[in-house]
């Protein structure tokens, strides 16, 4: 009966005043929480609880939102501590370690990529930020050299126009050696459709590791038909140090 007349109270006090005080009477915004010795000393049931959560593999749902991670997330390349959604991927709430990104694009369709073998795609053509070139350095057109050790988020999309029955198989290039998973922009059976491939992989890299996108035919492939990117769209490659 206490816990039904105290919500009750609480939700006339909204309506009524827009406002909520916890631990106080006078509420100076929307939600105005005090701690038990107000402008005091901290005891040790100050505070609020976010949601606790042990890994960020799913996207948020509204800019703004908040969780705490529990612990190191190994499999999608967070850290433990504090992260807030911005709409496109879940960021940290760490000052002393800012988020350091670097973002490439490239829209020409000169590269015809239906080869054999894996062969490093055209992708750091127009540069679009560098937050700090100590960590990221440009080596070529297709090529970029990491020069602080840590974890790092690779994130690629190309937009392609494929020839009729060709499909894309791309991934990561480490020191020129394929890594990580493999994605696929399958065949299509059509002339100049436009087709689209993401890829999204979080590594540990060293100092000096050169960064690569690779990529070559499917094995179902007519080798006759070219793969381009997409004049059309700007296909891009992000890198973004996390730890």
């Amino acid at each position: 009966m206490r816990f039904t007349i105290t919500v009750c109270f609480l939700l006339a006090y909204t309506f009524a005043f827009a406002q909520v005080g916890i631990n106080t009477t006078s509420p100076e915004t929307t939600l105005d929480i005090r701690a038990q010795n107000h402008n005091g000393a901290v005891t040790a049931t100050d505070g609020i609880l976010v949601p606790r959560i042990n890994n960020l593999g799913v996207d948020g749902s509204v800019n703004g939102q908040l969780v705490y991670l529990t612990a190191d997330d190994t499999t999608y390349g967070y850290s433990k501590g504090f992260h807030y959604w911005d709409g496109l991927q879940w960021e940290a709430i760490n000052d002393a370690n800012p988020t350091l990104s670097v973002k490439y694009t490239n829209n020409s369709n000169a590269q015809n990529l239906n080869t054999g073998g894996y062969t490093a795609i055209q992708i750091f053509n127009s540069l679009s930020w560098n937050d700090d070139t100590s960590v990221f350095e440009f080596v070529s057109t297709t090529k970029i050299r990491i020069k602080t050790a840590g974890r790092y988020q690779i994130r690629a999309n190309l937009g392609l126009i494929q020839g009729d029955d060709v499909g894309l198989e791309m991934r990561v290039g480490i020191n020129g050696s394929t890594t990580g998973s493999t994605y696929i922009a399958d065949t299509v059976q059509n002339d100049d459709v436009p087709k689209s491939i993401h890829l999204s992989e979080t590594f540990n890299l060293n100092t000096n590791d050169e960064i690569e996108l690779l990529g070559r035919r499917t094995s179902d492939s007519d080798n006759s038909k070219p793969i381009r990117l997409d004049t059309a769209s700007d296909s891009y490659i992000e890198i973004i140090k996390i730890n």
